[in-house]
Order: structure tokens, then C-alpha cells, then sequence
């Protein structure tokens, strides 16, 4: 009998009753039914001895076993043995409505007696975990209030709760845990205990690659304190294959945390910088960005990349091998200056066309951001190793129009994400994308001079944080404090997955950005301007053909050619518009000295202030007397006719903006606005040709420092 029973599995009181009941029965069947013929007394010593072992090794087992389980066994071990002796008294054996009803009844009893052990057990289980819990609670909170009050100036600080890292199950994950904590009185913050976290975390003689993070709490004076002690990082895990969509306005996951918590960014009102030495993971946490910009039917991807590409080539090739679905997962894919240029020249564009062309949208839905659709998609601007056009004088043009676009377009859903191998300034180029770029991703940095420029000085982040490729650092936000993270492992099999995955998802460029584009949009996916992404050899033919355009584009054999919007050029009146307004903007000069503006460029003959190619001769000759030097450093690579016009031009916008003058860098911002169809001075040039023209006493200084104006006939020279 006590073969039958093994109360050392995973029995309850309930079950362990009927695994004794139906014990009882089989043997008093076997008995009865084949005659075997065992001594009742026989059945008696067995049970005995069975209730014996019991309480045996249940006080053995305690405090798991309660002594009301023990009892409760040795009643099931008498209980049954009682019964036996019974029923094999009796020659009709177990099988009469008395013995039957007898088990029965004794059966209930002792499982209404195990149900009430049970909730019994339960609830004294619970209080003694709870009690544990707290226990642990307290013991970890009065350590590290000690701990803080021992490693950093603050004291005094008390614990209002522990909670331990869960995973999304809701298990406790072992990898740490965080404590909230309340400031003491006397004006302390919680960055007065954050520059201590290394301290803090040698003090808790934490595991290697195990730290600690300090954060602002509910209130000032409140703060948490992120305690790891198993280093999640250390995992590498592939990203993760949802392929429902996202939305370019939300965080999107590009990893996890230490705490093995995503670690989630934002690029709908942030450009990014993402920097990283070679090996460090820099071009898998590129992927691992654009595979969940994919998910996006609001968003279109271009990717300026003088690598031949390569940061699009794998996305293209896994759409080309799946039989090309849908649109192309890369919008746009520029290798070359000449495309390059195109693509900022009509990014910068389509992003000055929307602020007007959609202002009664904005304005019905009550926003200062251009609501993005699948039909009015944004525009995610790539750039792989940036410091090929920002850092490169030769490629000036270029980066010029980037760092526009990065200063003036992120509310009508044109953005940059800047990637290069070191976060400097000579690599990063104008200082202007470090500003402008509010999300700062830095992988296995080890230079500190490097995390200072890209996160500040206060940030509080070591290269032994991130001694691995795949680790680094993260700050979504300005003024955010970065995080070390390890960023999602993204193969060419995931790409292939994703691209065909999210094929349907894809949107496509609005109407009105598809006028502005042109024929040069519409022709990038032209055999001899993108051939060579689809080549088995990058010089040689495309292997795969050429992509067919959408409906409505109309392909240019070779839209490069300048001027590059010449085919979509706005009319005479327009363009005086557009010119007008930008004026207006940059300098804010009243109606009458634009209208002055209007006569002085109708005399001068101007018919299209934006197209120089129909100004006169004569404006060309008054602009000589003003001083034209085609030897200066910046016009050597600019047609002269080009330079006297804008020089005339310029002397335009001064005349126009009155009395009080014009900086020279809002002329600048004048002209960048009114989409001319040449290249663009930078500020310092339009300075020097201004003291140029205060040297011959037409122009001078009203306040004798940045502005200039026209000088009045009957004033003296200052």
C-alpha cells in the first residue's frame, strides 16, 4: 500500500486524498476479487506502520510540511486502513452500497479538511513571503542609504521602495533592481549622488560589467537608484521580427538596457548622431535603426552613403531577390556627388514647399507639426560616414544643404540621421549637427574627449561601460541623461524577412513633394543613375534591370544637369513672391521698403529675381562697380556671370530690408528660402562682399556692427 502513494511528488492535500482513496480500493478489489486471502490485522499493521513513516518524514521536511499536513496524511494512512479491514471482512467485498458509500464519505471529509489546510498553508506562505519581501526590502534600502552616505557627500537619505527588475511576464529576472529614494533637507538633487555612480557601484563590489545608474524620480526630491547585478548586456540578442507597424511620431526600440529594458528613441522631431570606430557595431546599429523605420507607412527612407551604398545594399538586394514587392524598401540611394547633391537640393526643397503648401493643414488640426500619413509620408535622410561631405571642402555644396535641411525642416517631417566613425568636429563638420541633433547614439566609445563632445561633460559615462562592439551609449532627448545599451544583432536573414514583411506597409511621396522633386525624383531609380546597386559587379551593368517607376514619374536620361529645377521653374511672379516672403522672413522689412525692393529690381529689369540667367546685362556691370573678384578662394568653382548676379542680388535684399539694415546671415537664410537655382553663398562670403560695397560708401553700417543697409544719398559717410 505504501508503494502506491509517493507523497514525496507533487501531491496537494486534495489530490493526495483521492491518490490514498482509490489506493485503498484497488487493493481491497485485488483482495476480494482473486481471494488472496491477506489477515485483516495484516492491513491494520501496514496502514499503522504508513502513518508512522509519515510523521516521520513530514517533521523532516519541515517548515515546508505544516504539522496540520502531517495529520492530515496520517488520518488518509488509518483512514484507509480502517476501511480495508472493513470491507475484506465482509465476503461481498468493497462492492455494496455501505462500503461504497462509507469511502465516499470519508473520502469528502478528509478533502474538505485538505481544502481547509490548504488555504491555511496559502495564507501563512504568503504572510511569510510577504514578510521576507519586506525584510529584504528594508535590509537592501538601510544598505544603501548607508552606502550613499559612506561613498557621497548626501546624508540621510531614506528608502520609500525596492522593487525588483520583472521581465514582460511579470517574473523577477534576477539581473537587479531599483530603489526610490527621498533627499534629505538642505537643497541636495539627485545629480549630487548621480556623479558618485561609480563609487557607489565598487562599493557594492557589483559583478564585472554590472553598474549603477542614478536617475530624477517623481519630484525634485525624490531620485532612483538602478542597481544591476547580472549583466544583461552580455546576451547578444537578435532583433526582435514584429512587423506590425509603427508610427514615425512614436519611440521605437533600437535595443536594451542593462535591466534588460528597450531602449526606445525618437526621430520624428529629433535628427540623430550615431558615431562609432570601425568593429564597434556602428553599422549594425545602423541596420537595426532602419529596420525599424521600415515598419513605418509614414516615413520614407533616403540614404546618402559614397561607400558604393553599402548601407542600402543588403535591403535592396534581399527586395531584388524576393521579386522585388511592392516599393523599394530604400526610397532614394545616393553613391555620388552628383546624386547627392540632388537629393539634399530636393529635400531642402520639398521641405520649404510644405511649410507653405500645407499651413491650412497644420492650422485645421491645430498643430505646429505636419501631421504624416502613408500619403504625406516624412523623409529620413541617412548619411553613412558623414564626414565624407560635411568634412570635405570639395563637397561644400552638399553640406550646406544638409545642415539646412537639419536646421529648418524637422516640423514638416524632414530629418537626418548623421552617422560617422568619431564623434568630433572635424568629422562631424559643422557644428550645427551636433546642435540640431537632440538623439546621440555612441558606440564602444573610448575616447573621453569623444563622449564630451557628443553627450557634454556631465555625462556620466565611462569606455568601460562599453568594452564590447555592440555596447554604447544613448541619450533620446535634449538634456537626456545617455544610458548604456547593447543594440539589437541584425543579419542579412532578419533584412530579408523584414523587407518582404513590411513590403504592403510602404507609403509613397505626396503629390505636391513630387512636383517639387521633378524629373529628378521621379528618375531616381533610372538605369544609369542606380544600375550599379543592383550589379553583380558595382561597375559593371545592373544585373537585375532597371526598377520600373511609379505611375505618373516621367525618367530624365540625365536630370543632373543644371539647373536642377529648370523644368519645374515658378513663374515670374511667383518667384517674386517667394522672394518677397523669404526677405520678409529673414529680415522683417516693412511693405513699403519691399515694394521699394520690387521697383528697384523692375528698373534694373529683373523679370525673375530666382532665374539669374534673365537679369540684363546692364545689372551685371552695376554689380562689377560694386567689386567683383572672381579670384576669392570660395568663386573659384562658380561661373562669374553667376557671382556678379547674386552679388546684385544681394545689394537688392539690402535695399529692400531699410533703413535699419540686414545681417548678412539672414540674407543668407533669405536666399536659401527662396529656392534659387544656384548655389547659395555662405555668410562669411555675403560679409565680404558687403564691406566690399561699404568700401565704394553704397552700403554702410547704421549701427556700426552686423547689419548693414543702403546709404542715404543725403548722409555722410560713418
Amino acid at each position: 500500500m505504501a508503494t502506491a502513494v509517493d507523497w514525496t511528488a507533487g501531491h496537494t492535500l486534495t489530490s493526495g486524498t483521492f491518490n490514498a482513496a482509490s489506493t485503498a480500493l484497488a487493493v481491497a478489489a485485488v483482495d476480494v476479487g482473486f481471494n488472496v486471502g491477506i489477515p485483516g490485522s495484516y492491513v491494520l499493521l501496514a496502514a499503522a506502520a504508513g502513518a508512522a513513516g509519515a510523521v516521520v518524514s513530514g517533521l523532516a521536511r519541515e517548515p515546508q510540511l505544516t504539522k496540520g499536513s502531517i495529520a492530515h496524511r496520517v488520518c488518509c494512512w488509518l483512514a484507509g486502513g480502517g476501511w480495508l479491514t472493513a470491507v475484506m471482512a465482509d465476503p461481498a467485498g468493497p462492492w455494496t452500497w455501505g462500503a461504497a458509500m462509507s469511502m465516499v464519505g470519508i473520502t469528502a471529509g478528509l478533502s474538505a479538511a485538505s481544502k481547509g489546510l490548504t488555504n491555511k498553508q496559502l495564507k501563512a506562505k504568503s504572510r511569510a513571503i510577504a514578510a521576507d519581501a519586506a525584510l529584504g526590502r528594508a535590509r537592501t534600502g538601510t544598505e544603501w542609504e548607508e552606502r550613499i552616505a559612506r561613498v557621497t557627500s548626501v546624508k540621510g537619505c531614506e528608502t520609500l521602495n525596492v522593487e525588483h527588475w520583472k521581465d514582460d511576464k511579470g517574473a523577477v529576472t534576477g539581473a537587479g533592481f531599483t530603489i526610490e529614494m527621498k533627499l534629505p533637507p538642505g537643497g541636495h538633487t539627485w545629480k549630487s549622488i548621480q556623479q558618485y555612480q561609480d563609487g557607489l557601484a565598487s562599493d557594492a563590489d557589483l559583478a564585472e560589467g554590472c553598474g549603477v545608474e542614478v536617475q530624477a524620480g517623481v519630484s525634485r526630491g525624490v531620485f532612483l537608484i538602478r542597481v544591476q547585478t547580472k549583466n544583461m548586456l552580455f546576451e547578444v540578442k537578435d532583433i526582435p521580427l514584429d512587423l506590425d507597424p509603427l508610427d514615425f511620431n512614436d519611440d521605437f526600440d533600437i535595443g536594451y538596457h542593462r535591466d534588460g529594458s528597450l531602449a526606445m528613441v525618437n526621430m520624428r522631431q529629433n535628427s540623430g548622431i550615431l558615431a562609432g570606430i570601425k568593429r564597434s557595431g556602428k553599422t549594425n546599429q545602423l541596420q537595426a535603426f532602419i529596420a525599424r523605420c521600415m515598419r513605418m507607412p509614414n516615413l520614407l527612407i533616403w540614404v546618402i552613403d559614397f561607400n558604393g551604398g553599402g548601407i542600402a545594399l543588403p535591403w535592396l538586394h534581399a527586395w531584388n531577390e524576393a521579386g522585388r514587392p511592392g516599393k523599394p524598401p530604400i526610397d532614394w540611394v545616393a553613391t555620388n556627388d552628383a546624386e547627392a547633391l540632388a537629393m539634399v537640393q530636393v529635400g531642402s526643397a520639398i521641405a520649404n514647399k510644405r511649410k507653405m503648401a500645407y499651413q491650412q493643414l497644420m492650422i485645421s488640426q491645430n498643430t505646429d507639426l505636419l501631421p504624416l500619413t502613408p500619403e504625406l509620408p516624412g523623409i529620413l535622410i541617412v548619411a553613412d560616414e558623414g564626414a565624407e561631405f560635411l568634412a570635405n571642402p570639395a563637397r561644400r555644396a552638399i553640406a550646406e544643404k544638409y545642415v539646412n535641411i537639419l536646421r529648418v525642416a524637422g516640423a514638416v517631417g524632414v530629418n537626418e540621421l548623421t552617422c560617422g566613425l568619431r564623434a568630433t568636429a572635424d568629422v562631424m563638420g559643422d557644428p550645427m549637427i551636433r546642435a540640431q541633433s537632440a538623439l546621440k547614439v555612441g558606440m564602444m566609445m573610448a575616447d573621453e574627449a569623444e563622449l564630451a563632445y557628443l553627450f557634454g561633460w556631465n555625462h556620466k559615462i565611462t569606455a568601460e561601460d562599453m568594452p564590447d562592439k555592440g555596447l554604447g551609449a544613448v541619450a533620446n532627448g535634449e538634456n537626456a541623461v545617455p544610458r548604456v545599451f547593447k543594440g539589437w544583432r541584425v543579419l542579412p536573414s532578419h533584412m530579408a524577412e523584414i523587407t518582404v514583411g513590411t513590403a504592403k506597409l510602404r507609403g509613397e511621396m505626396d503629390q505636391i513633394s513630387r512636383e517639387v522633386g521633378s524629373t529628378v525624383y521621379a528618375g531616381r531609380w533610372d538605369d544609369k543613375r542606380s544600375g550599379h546597386l543592383f550589379a553583380a559587379d558595382p561597375n559593371g551593368p545592373a544585373a537585375g534591370g532597371v526598377v520600373p517607376p511609379a505611375a505618373g514619374d516621367t525618367v530624365i536620361n540625365d536630370p543632373l544637369e543644371p539647373p536642377l529645377f529648370r523644368e519645374n521653374a515658378l513663374t515670374p511672379e511667383e518667384s517674386q513672391n517667394n522672394l518677397r516672403k523669404a526677405i520678409e522672413d529673414a529680415g522683417g522689412p516693412a511693405k513699403k521698403d519691399l515694394d521699394d525692393f520690387d521697383r528697384v529690381l523692375s528698373e534694373a529689369g529683373v523679370v525673375n529675381p530666382t532665374d539669374p540667367a534673365s537679369w540684363p546685362e546692364h545689372l551685371r556691370v552695376a554689380a562689377d562697380a560694386a567689386g567683383v573678384n572672381a579670384d576669392e578662394p570660395d568663386e573659384v568653382d562658380a561661373a562669374n556671370d553667376e557671382v556678379t548676379n547674386l552679388k546684385a542680388l544681394v545689394f537688392g535684399i539690402v535695399k529692400a530690408s531699410g533703413p535699419k539694415g540686414i545681417r548678412p546671415a539672414d540674407i543668407q537664410h533669405a536666399l536659401e528660402r527662396a529656392n534659387l537655382e544656384v548655389k547659395i553663398p555662405v555668410t562669411k562670403t555675403i560679409k565680404r562682399w558687403l564691406d566690399v560695397m561699404v568700401s565704394d560708401g553704397r552700403v554702410y553700417q547704421p549701427t556700426g556692427y552686423s547689419e548693414y543697409a543702403v546709404r542715404p544719398a543725403d548722409s555722410d559717410q560713418s
